[in-house]
């Protein structure tokens, strides 16, 4: 019998049934460590642009899962606009940042606290024409961006004496 993808191989099956749905998992709702590991402007119907971040969570039994967040940059409808305004300076500040970047990609691979809520299912219609009940998911919440409590990087690795390896050391 052949052996399963090291993706999945040794993971809680908790941890797997979170990763499975994508963007649609449903976790505990929370404070997580994350980043963002992937930013995208896109342009909207309305003719605005949408900025869209995909976050990791970095540790602990949801560590992997993925959750997106879409930022409304421009917009015919100021209040969107000013929402999505907000979250972005939100992200900024949470990564050390003081002024909003000119390019978000200096959002990435930086550590941060989300917090996420979950969103109740709303039903909607299918293609027969039947009304489907919709599926909770897990969104970031949209003040839920904080820094790092301040302390919390790496500890200093210990000193090695020459010739031992580092794992000798304790």
């Amino acid at each position: 019998m052949p052996n399963l993808p090291t993706e999945i191989a040794g993971q809680s099956v908790e941890a797997v049934l979170a990763n499975a749905g994508g963007s649609n998992v449903l976790i505990p709702e929370g404070i997580y460590k994350a980043m963002a590991v992937e930013g995208t402007l896109k342009d909207t119907a309305s003719g605005g642009v949408m900025l869209v971040l995909k976050f990791v969570i970095t540790e602990g039994t949801h560590a992997n899962v993925e959750l997106v967040d879409r930022l409304n940059i421009v917009n015919s409808n100021a209040i969107a606009q000013k929402i999505g305004r907000e979250h972005l300076a939100r992200i900024t500040k949470a990564v050390g940042m003081e002024k909003t970047p000119v390019n978000s990609d200096v959002l990435l691979r930086k550590p941060l606290l989300i917090e996420v809520k979950t969103e109740a299912g709303k039903p909607w219609v299918n293609n027969n024409g039947e009304t489907v009940e919709g599926k909770d998911k897990s969104i970031i919440d949209s003040k839920g961006y904080k820094p790092l409590p301040t302390g919390t990087s790496a500890p200093a690795a210990a000193p090695v004496a020459a010739g031992a390896m580092p794992w000798d050391a304790a």
